[in-house]
Formats: structure tokens, C-alpha cells, sequence
């Protein structure tokens, strides 16, 4: 799929709100998710989330994008999560998955910081 936009771009305004409205959404069903995978009787015991298009991670006004939205919410989670959370990210375009794979390793610190986060 070819869709014509470089490896970062500008964040739409319904972009920003979409980021928004991921977080609020996230901050409260990390908690249900993980109360629930606790009491799971065996398997694994954590949340996966999957970002189908995760893209560079980050708009040209430094803007976050939802990979980066994700984590954050994660790891600056209020509540008691009693199960890690993993995340896989797809980006099939080579240069935005760079792009995204440096801002992960911006992360880093954050990430190995965390008790949340596998």
C-alpha cells in the first residue's frame, strides 16, 4: 500500500483528538484488562497490545504518535496494574519503522524503569 505521505508528517487535528481519545480509552481498560488476565488460572498473565499501523511514532511538531501515546499511558498508569504489558508494533514501511524504533530507544530508560512493562 502506497500512501503517499513521507516518513513523518504533520498531525491532523482529528489526529491530536484520536490521541486523546486513545489515552482515555487505554487509562481505563489497562486496569479492567489487567484485573482480569490476573485471574487467569494459567497461561500468560499479561496484556498485549498491537499497533497495526504504528507508523514513525512521531509527528513533525514533535507530537506524539499512538505507539509513543501507548507506552505512556502504561507506564504513567494511575491504577495498580497487576500484569505486565507487552507491546508489539507493525510498521511495514522501512524508514518509518526506523523512525519508530528511535523513538523507542528514547524510551528506553523509561521502559527498563518500569515495573509495567515487558
Amino acid at each position: 500500500m502506497n500512501d503517499n505521505l513521507p516518513t513523518v508528517w504533520d498531525a491532523e487535528p482529528h489526529t491530536v483528538a484520536k490521541h486523546g481519545i486513545l489515552k482515555k480509552y487505554l487509562q481505563a481498560w489497562m486496569a479492567i484488562l489487567a484485573r482480569q488476565s490476573a485471574l487467569l488460572p494459567q497461561g500468560s498473565k499479561s496484556i498485549l497490545y498491537v499497533d497495526g499501523f504504528a507508523g514513525p511514532g512521531v509527528y513533525k511538531g514533535g507530537e506524539d504518535g499512538s505507539p509513543i501515546v501507548a507506552i505512556r499511558t502504561a507506564v504513567d498508569h494511575t491504577g495498580n496494574l497487576p500484569v505486565p504489558v507487552r507491546f508489539l508494533f507493525v510498521e511495514l514501511e522501512p524508514a518509518r519503522f526506523g523512525a519508530l524504533q528511535q523513538q523507542l530507544a528514547k524510551l528506553q530508560p523509561m521502559i527498563q524503569a518500569s515495573s509495567v512493562l515487558t
